[in-house]
C-alpha cells in the first residue's frame, strides 16, 4: 500500500550531493540525492525467479540491517519495481507487517513508514516484489538471439553499474553500503544459472557451452558461451588464468574468490563489466579465432580480459568510494595502467600495436608518471599496502595517495593534487 511520506520522516538536506563533471570546455552539473545514513544493510538473502518469456522476475529479498539511530521510516532504492508487501522484524521482538510505503520515481527511492519510532537496533526487512526484465542494459536484462542451429533463444543477465541494482531488487544501491549476499535463482531445468560465487547446490541438468581450467592460484576459471561457440573463448580462458596468477603475485595477495567465470553474450552495451567472479562481455571482446583472427584481435582480447580482472583487486576487493563520480578516473585509469603491466611484450615490433588510444589515455599516463617518478618497486609497495589495508572496504583517492606516501617517504598527496584537480584539462 502506498501512502504519503509522514511528517516525522524528515529528509536530511545535507545528503544532497552536487557534482560537476568537466569534459574539456564543457561542464555538466547534476544533483544526486543520497540515502540517509541511519540504517545500513549487513546481509541480503535474495531469491529470484525470472520468467524470460514474460519479461518479469518474481523476487523476495530479506535484508538483515542495522538501525543506528531512532527513526520512524526506512528508505532504500527501488526503480520500476512492483512491491507486493514488506515486513520488518526488530531485534527487540516487535514485528510490523504490511508496511505502507511511498515510491519516489525521480530519485528512485522507496520509503517504508513504521507505525512508531524505533530505537537503534538490528532488524530484518523482508520485501516481496516483481521486477521487470528490461531490453535495455540496465538492471536485470533480457536478450533474444539466434543460436548456431538458427533457433531463437533467450538469455538474461544483470548490469548494475552504476546505479541499476535498484531496477532488479530493492536495496541500498550506493558503493558505500557493502554487504554480504546469498543468492537463489529458480530457473527452468534446461537453463544455466550463474552468480558471483560457486553454487552451493544445484538441481538442474549439466550445463553446456562451458570450458573449465584451473589457475595456479587454485581458482576455477570458466568461459560460458552460447552453444557452438566454445572454441572462440579458449584464448580468453588462457589469458584469464595467466592474469589472475600475475595479479596475485603483483599484489602479494590471493583473490578470495574460488571461481572466475567469463560470460560472452551476443549484445552488451557497456562492452564488458568486471562483476566480481562473473565478468560479462560482448562476444567480440572475448572471442578470438586462432585460425582467422589478426594479431590486433589477440591484443584486444588480452587487454580486455586483463583489464576486467585487474578490477577484482582494484575496484572490487577495494572499492574506491567515488562520491558518485569524482574519483572514477582513478578506478578505470589504474585498471588501464596495470593491464599493460600484466601483458608481456616479447617482440619490440608489437609495441606499436599495443600503444593505442586505450593504453595511452590520460589517467593511466598519469599513474605511469607517478610510478616512474617514485620507482616501480616503491609504487608497487604502496599499492600492496593500500589493498591490504582497505580490502573488503571502501576507500578514497586520499587513502591511496597516503599509502603511496608512506611507502615512498614523499608527500604524494601534494604531488597529485595539482594533477587530479585539473585532470580534465590535461
Amino acid at each position: 500500500m502506498e501512502l504519503p511520506l509522514p511528517s516525522t520522516a524528515k529528509e536530511d538536506k545535507s545528503n544532497t550531493l552536487k557534482t560537476t563533471l568537466l569534459f574539456e570546455s564543457m561542464a555538466i552539473t547534476e544533483i544526486f540525492s543520497r540515502l540517509p545514513t541511519f540504517a545500513k544493510p549487513l546481509l541480503y538473502n535474495l531469491q529470484l525467479k525470472p520468467c524470460l518469456a514474460n519479461s518479469r522476475c518474481e523476487g523476495r529479498v530479506t535484508i538483515d540491517l542495522e538501525i543506528t539511530q531512532p527513526t520512524s521510516y526506512l528508505k532504500l532504492h527501488s526503480a520500476e519495481i512492483d512491491i507486493k508487501s514488506a515486513t520488518l522484524q526488530l531485534e527487540n521482538g516487535c514485528m510490523f507487517t504490511e508496511l505502507p510505503f511511498l515510491l519516489e520515481h525521480k530519485p528512485m527511492f522507496v520509503t517504508f513508514t513504521l507505525p512508531n519510532e524505533v530505537d537503534a537496533q538490528k532488524a530484518r526487512l523482508e520485501i516481496v516484489f516483481v521486477a521487470r526484465l528490461t531490453d535495455k542494459t540496465m538492471g536485470f536484462c533480457r536478450y533474444s538471439f539466434t543460436d548456431a542451429s538458427a533457433a531463437k533463444k533467450l538469455l538474461a543477465f544483470t548490469q548494475f553499474e552504476s546505479t541499476y541494482a535498484r531496477k532488479a531488487f530493492p536495496c541500498w544501491d550506493e558503493p558505500e553500503y557493502k554487504a554480504k549476499f546469498t543468492v537463489s535463482l529458480e530457473v527452468d531445468e534446461h537453463m544455466t544459472a550463474l552468480s558471483n560465487m560457486p553454487a552451493v547446490a544445484e538441481l538442474k541438468l549439466e550445463a553446456t557451452g562451458k570450458k573449465i581450467t584451473k589457475s595456479k592460484s587454485g581458482i576455477d576459471i570458466r568461459v560460458y558461451t552460447t552453444l557452438g561457440k566454445q572454441y572462440l573463448g579458449e584464448f580468453a580462458l588462457e589469458v584469464a588464468g595467466k592474469s589472475i596468477d600475475w595479479y596475485t603475485e603483483w599484489f602479494a595477495m590471493e583473490s578470495p574468490l574460488t571461481k572466475c567465470d567469463l560470460l560472452a553474450v551476443p549484445s552488451f552495451a557497456p562492452g564488458a563489466m568486471e562483476n566480481w567472479g562473473l565478468v560479462i562481455a560482448r562476444e567480440p571482446i572475448l572471442f578470438m579465432d586462432s585460425m582467422k583472427s589478426s594479431i590486433q584481435s589477440k591484443i584486444d582480447v588480452s587487454l580486455a580480459v586483463s583489464h576486467e580482472i585487474a578490477h577484482f583487486w582494484f575496484g572490487n576487493l577495494v572499492t574506491m568510494f567515488l562520491e558518485m563520480v569524482d574519483d572514477l578516473w582513478l578506478n578505470e585509469g589504474f585498471a588501464n595502467w596495470i593491464m599493460n603491466e600484466a601483458l608481456t611484450i616479447d617482440n619490440p615490433d608489437k609495441l606499436e600495436d599495443v600503444f593505442d588510444a586505450v593504453t595511452c589515455c590520460k589517467p593511466s599516463s598519469l599513474i605511469q608518471m607517478l610510478s616512474t617518478y617514485l620507482g616501480a618497486s616503491v609504487f608497487q609497495k604502496g599499492l600492496r599496502d593500500y589493498v591490504q589495508k582497505h580490502k573488503f572496504a571502501n576507500s578514497t583517492a586520499d587513502d591511496l595517495w597516503t599509502a603511496v606516501s608512506e611507502a615512498s617517504n614523499q608527500n604524494v598527496n601534494e604531488i597529485m593534487e595539482s594533477w587530479t584537480n585539473k585532470l580534465a584539462t590535461l
